[in-house]
């Protein structure tokens, strides 16, 4: 019958070429797992061994360019404080200094000061009803304001 023609049967003279053994995979305790686990460590601690210097390299930058920003201030602030030194050099730039803050006048000079307008005294307020007044001093007595 049929299953004695088939092709590779016992007996049947005919043989059948095998087909490649297959790969077996790894079981999960093998070496390829073995082998990734040993490059993940070493990856995880090289990068561990980086941080540290890495990080105070950048700590390092930063606080340069904030010394470099300082430094350009207080340059240009040294800049500022030339100019005026070379200023009072100045006889004239003297003089006018000493009439406009000190308020010096020369021999036989008469001094002359004006009030400013922003200090003029301003006008009290119009007293109200006399019982206002008194409430008040009542309420202070009292603790209430």
């Amino acid at each position: 019958m049929r299953g004695d023609r088939r092709a590779g049967h016992k007996g049947s003279g005919v043989r059948r070429p095998r087909a490649a053994p297959k790969r077996r995979r790894q079981p999960l305790g093998g070496k390829r797992l073995r082998r990734n686990r040993i490059l993940t460590a070493a990856i995880l601690l090289a990068g561990l061994m980086l941080y540290r210097p890495a990080r105070a390299l950048f700590l390092e930058k930063a606080e340069e360019r904030a010394l470099r920003a300082r430094l350009e201030k207080v340059e240009e602030a040294n800049r500022l404080l030339e100019q005026e030194r070379r200023r009072l050099e100045d006889p004239e730039y003297v003089k006018k200094l000493a009439r406009e803050r000190l308020n010096m006048v020369e021999p036989g000079e008469t001094p002359l000061f004006l009030p400013e307008p922003s200090s003029a005294p301003t006008p009290a307020p119009k007293p109200g009803p006399w019982w206002e007044g008194f409430l008040q001093r009542i309420g202070r007595l009292l603790g209430r304001r």
